[in-house]
């Protein structure tokens, strides 16, 4: 990740440095344009510093200056800035003013954020939820489209693996439709009328690096009629034979 960072010499101009390793609220940085020259590396604490994500000099007209020491180190510092600067990502703003307000990260996830889960019975399915209270971690949630009902709301952990950020869905292929739990409590275009209503009221969704400690699932070698013996969804105190019927992703479906 990279930052805009106040130079020490003159803290009205600003330079893009990198992140090369963090200690809690200190990071380890280095600016742009030393290359792998650890010498100059500097810590700083988050909660303290002039940290900016990228672009903020620039919405805010401050200057953007390579510091003294490595101004002879290129002959063309607008393309180096191109250059460097090709796909690189900050971390959002709330995100700093959260940390230095000695804010935790997961305070990101406050009621009225949405998210998308997956349904239990069936994970092909994923539906936007929101977020009703968030108790160190623990997330209320209910789902988009019943707000005048608590009957359905439910409690999950932030980094359940059936829980991901807004837009998951799309990365990985999957529809968005709600749950059988209640999907009969709707027809279809009134289901398609909440959708198009979250899509209006779209907000800048949760960065996806709040889940980054979610459980990984490793790749498997599962394929169409294999036998196996699965926990029944719909009874999860018992345990059936099963034969894979369909292999999407990393998803099966028995």
């Amino acid at each position: 990740m990279k930052l805009e960072v106040a130079v020490k010499t003159d803290p009205e101009t600003y330079w893009v440095a990198t992140i090369i390793t963090t200690c809690e609220q200190l990071l380890l940085l280095r600016y742009d344009g030393y290359g792998e020259d650890r010498r100059a590396d500097f810590w700083c604490d988050i909660r303290k510093a002039d940290l900016y994500p990228i672009g903020w000099c620039k919405q805010n007209k401050k200057t953007l200056e390579a510091p003294e020491g490595i101004r002879d180190k290129v002959s063309d510092w607008d393309a180096f800035l191109q250059q460097t600067l090709m796909g690189a990502c900050s971390p959002p703003v709330p995100l700093l003013e959260g940390l230095r307000n000695g804010r935790n990260p997961l305070d990101l996830i406050a009621p009225g954020s949405r998210l998308e889960r997956q349904a239990f019975q069936d994970s092909l399915s994923t539906w936007i939820v929101t977020v009703v209270d968030n108790i160190g971690g623990r997330l209320k949630l209910r789902y988009e489209g019943l707000e005048n009902s608590d009957n359905f709301e439910h409690w999950l952990y932030y980094l359940d693996p059936f829980l991901h950020h807004v837009g998951w869905a799309d990365q990985q292929g999957y529809e968005l439709q709600p749950p059988l739990a209640i999907r009969h409590l709707k027809n279809e275009a009134e289901w398609q009328k909440v959708l198009a209503k979250v899509k209006e009221e779209e907000e800048e969704p949760l960065p996806s690096y709040l889940f980054k400690d979610k459980q990984v699932i490793g790749t498997h070698s599962f394929s169409i009629n294999m036998k196996l013996e699965a926990v029944d969804p719909w009874s999860p105190f018992g345990i059936s034979p099963a034969t894979v019927v369909k292999v999407k992703w990393r998803q099966l479906s028995w």
